[in-house]
């Protein structure tokens, strides 16, 4: 039926309601320079204590145990809707979706995989030469751009790039 080895000291050990967790002092406080007589204070404390205390004892009296019965049919049908609903819904759903699925990748494979083949061939034919030592080109200024045709046009094949830019 239930669990026989109730922890009957510490009742939450997950730590579930951690924020309810009210002392008070964290509900109640005094400013600096606005202080009631320590008799008030000592005796508040006292009494706040007592009375959640009792408040909490009365109505887990009167309604804990009615509401854990129907937080227990709640869980049940919960538990009983995804056996019986969702889970058999979600099967459906992955049958189906597993056709569509097998459809778009067809589909995906006949008009881009050709598309994507023909610019990797084309991508092949592009080369880069790496000039090493080379000063990058200044895109501020053209002097010298004439001179560095005619250089470009003088050149014999052979010649090492960088000589292009060791003189200018």
């Amino acid at each position: 039926m239930g669990d026989a080895s109730i922890d009957m000291e510490h009742r939450d050990p997950n730590d579930l309601n951690y924020h309810v967790k009210t002392n008070f002092s964290e509900v109640i406080g005094e400013p600096d320079g606005g202080h009631s007589a320590d008799c008030v204070w000592v005796n508040s404390n006292k009494c706040f204590f007592i009375g959640k205390n009792i408040c909490y004892k009365i109505l887990t009296f009167i309604c804990a145990i009615p509401m854990a019965f129907c937080w227990g049919c709640q869980f049940a049908c919960l538990t009983f809707c995804h056996i019986w609903h969702v889970t058999p819904c979600y099967r459906v759903f992955a049958v189906n979706l597993s056709c569509a699925a097998k459809f778009w990748s067809a589909m995906i494979h006949c008009y881009c995989d050709p598309c994507y083949e023909a610019m990797a061939l084309s991508m092949t034919k592009i080369f880069f030469n790496h000039v090493q030592n080379a000063k990058p080109f200044d895109e501020k200024t053209y002097e010298g751009f004439e001179e560095f045709q005619k250089r470009g046009k003088e050149k014999k094949y052979g010649e090492d790039p960088a000589d292009h830019y060791s003189n200018a």
